[in-house]
């Protein structure tokens, strides 16, 4: 895969996600789909210290929304390479 391929497939990606956060977004669904981003990039990402200074309700909430745009970002991946 070319430089050029990956760029591509990241710019796909992040309007699938601005799409979803244009309907339904919010700062803690902004901040869950970054951290998925950049580990879908291959970044080396510690999500427990994003949440460290979080409350516990809002720890939870950003696992749930970091689970949620992890498993978006692996469908969108795994539907991009049975193409």
């Amino acid at each position: 895969m070319t430089l050029f391929d990956v760029i591509k497939r990241s710019v796909r990606m992040m309007k699938s996600v601005d799409r979803h956060l244009a309907a339904y977004g919010s700062e803690m669904d902004f901040l869950a789909s970054s951290i998925a981003l950049m580990e879908w990039q291959g970044r080396q990402i510690d999500a427990g210290q994003v949440a460290g200074n979080m409350s516990e309700q809002q720890s939870r909430l950003f696992f749930a929304r970091l689970s949620y745009f992890r498993q978006l970002y692996q469908a969108a991946s795994a539907a991009e390479h049975s193409l």
